[in-house]
């Protein structure tokens, strides 16, 4: 359950002003196919956690637990000053022109999650926990519940999504997850 709950929770977090959540956004007010977008959303970070979680398991046999700690934690912090650094310009995706909603979304999503920051904190999770469906589930679920309102803003939102106070709230999470984890030692959260 706690791997389940922990990752639910940062890699829900970690959505928060990504670029994820604003291509979100523009699908969403692009095609105003709610249910569409949000089936194309939800099997991209189902595939790209899939590939995640797979990844962050081979990789607790390859390195060890205590190296990998210590990286979690890293990441938890390189995290926090990425969210902190990152400029408040929405990101430059320019989606190609096409008619269903559910494809677009599913390729744009899923190309924009590979090697995201979401991606590589699950990869971070399940190497920790070595508990593949709860990660993996929590992973999914934490990042769809974070866009589901962004869906059904669509274009009223599109212009109004207060990006500074987001990152500031993500990189602040994200800094005392990063400290919780070097404190407590390796594979500690």
């Amino acid at each position: 359950m706690e791997a389940f709950l922990v990752t639910l929770l940062t890699v829900g977090v970690s959505e928060l002003g990504d670029k994820t959540q604003i291509m979100v956004l523009l699908l969403a007010s692009r095609f105003g196919r709610s249910a569409s977008v949000l089936l194309g959303m939800v099997l991209a970070l189902l595939a790209n956690n899939a590939i995640a979680v797979f990844g962050g398991t081979w990789l607790r046999t390859v390195v060890g637990d205590e190296p990998l700690g210590w990286a979690i934690g890293i990441l938890f912090l390189a995290l926090a000053a990425l969210a902190l650094f990152t400029r408040d310009k929405r990101e430059e995706h320019v989606l190609r022109t096409g008619r269903n909603a559910f494809l677009v979304s599913f390729i744009s999503l899923f190309l924009a999650d590979i090697a995201d920051k979401s991606q590589l904190l699950t990869m971070a999770l399940a190497a920790k926990y070595e508990a593949v469906l709860p990660v993996l589930i929590g992973g999914t679920l934490g990042p769809t519940l974070i866009n589901l309102p962004v869906i059904f803003l669509g274009k009223f939102g599109a212009q109004r999504l207060p990006q500074r106070p987001i990152r500031l709230a993500s990189a602040a999470l994200f800094g005392i997850f990063g400290a919780i984890v070097l404190i407590r030692g390796p594979l500690h959260l």
